[in-house]
């Protein structure tokens, strides 16, 4: 009778820890698509900020099928050889159907797919926001070429107004959905605009049935990093090369004030917000400010023109590594122009201050 009892427990943990692990099951993707008879199909995963294949398929009379497991829900990209767009796809384990024109790929009709549906369905209602800050944009742009300064503040207003609407959305959406894998995709995918509380309190409201999905991973390492570069944390030291070949270390200006400036060339909002940051450093920097430009360049010369044609007189780094600049991911940068404000024991004071906002906390450090 022991011996039947200690069976049965043994037995009840054995499915218990069985149950906890999520069993890969099949999933197949049948297309259609018009406009084009034969080729092929990619289906990728993005992995690291690169594409990797999953399976392929050849289109035979417009048509296609794809085969393989999954564990959880998970975005794929779907495409045609040799044609640069894309469809955002969410698999799961079912039969799934794709219908599309071969030249507009983006706009298929899916069907199949409760994950998809849901993706989709905030696509079009975030959809209306996109298309406001398009039009509200292109009014900034010939207001700026016309030099109105009445009618840029208030386009400028509106577009930071949109944009908070938007995220306020975005919140609701991701807290409505929180037993969909949607949920922590989308938090993954707006962590730019999301703070370290945010992501917290949505982690832990997101339902547990979902810890074991990547973006959930992803959401947990993302709050590590950035409880470490918080106000009040000693600010984490690296070291990337001058435009001169030689290393340069955040420590270096321990005892000084600094302010970590992530920016690059190609970025338009770092452009515009440069002149303000060369002004700072013109008032203050007699007075102990020191900045770091840390650049997500590519190429060393794109970095080197816009460091002269901004006038950006500053010690200045990078591993020209792009998204992948080193320094940007040990301090938790995914959008910029972002930085960060260094006190002299090398303490992180503040973050992402800009335009009046930097000026204010000038003028209180150095008064």
């Amino acid at each position: 009778m022991k011996k039947s009892f200690l069976l049965l427990m043994i037995l009840s943990v054995l499915i218990g820890c069985t149950a906890k692990k999520k069993e890969r099951t099949d999933f197949t993707i049948n297309g259609t698509l018009t406009g084009i008879t034969d080729g092929k199909v990619l289906l990728q995963k993005r992995e690291a900020g690169a594409f990797i294949t999953v399976d392929s398929a050849i289109i035979s009379q417009g048509k296609f099928t794809l085969k393989d497991s999954i564990a959880m829900p998970e975005m794929f990209y779907l495409s045609i050889a040799d044609k640069p767009e894309m469809l955002q796809l969410f698999v799961e384990a079912s039969d799934i159907t794709v219908t599309a024109h071969a030249d507009s790929l983006a706009n298929a009709r899916v069907s199949g797919s409760i994950t998809h549906n849901l993706y989709a369905d905030y696509q079009k209602q975030t959809g209306t926001f996109d298309h406001r800050s398009d039009s509200i944009y292109q009014i900034l742009l010939r207001a700026k070429d016309k030099k109105d300064l009445i009618v840029i503040h208030l386009q400028d207003s509106m577009l930071e107004a949109t944009d908070k609407e938007k995220i306020e959305f975005t919140k609701n959406f991701i807290t409505t959905n929180k037993t969909s894998v949607v949920a922590p995709f989308l938090v993954i995918q707006n962590a730019y605009m999301l703070t370290l509380k945010d992501l917290q309190d949505f982690y832990a409201a997101i339902d547990t049935s979902l810890t074991a999905s990547k973006y959930m991973v992803k959401m947990k390492e993302r709050i590590g990093i950035l409880a470490k570069v918080e106000p009040g944390q000693s600010a984490p030291d690296f070291s990337l090369n001058t435009p001169e070949g030689k290393p340069l270390s955040l420590s270096s200006f321990k005892g000084k004030w600094l302010l970590i400036d992530f920016w690059a060339s190609w970025c338009g909002p770092c452009r515009a917000e440069n002149p303000n940051v060369v002004a700072i450093y013109k008032d203050f920097h007699k007075k102990g400010l020191e900045i770091l430009g840390v650049s997500f360049d590519k190429t060393k010369k794109d970095w080197l023109k816009a460091i002269s044609d901004d006038k950006l007189t500053w010690n200045h780094v990078s591993d020209l590594q792009y998204w992948n600049n080193a320094a940007g991911k040990l301090y938790g940068i995914n959008s910029i122009p972002s930085n960060v404000l260094v006190d002299k024991e090398g303490k992180i004071v503040a973050k992402n201050l800009t335009g009046e906002d930097l000026r204010k906390k000038m003028k209180e450090i150095f008064k």
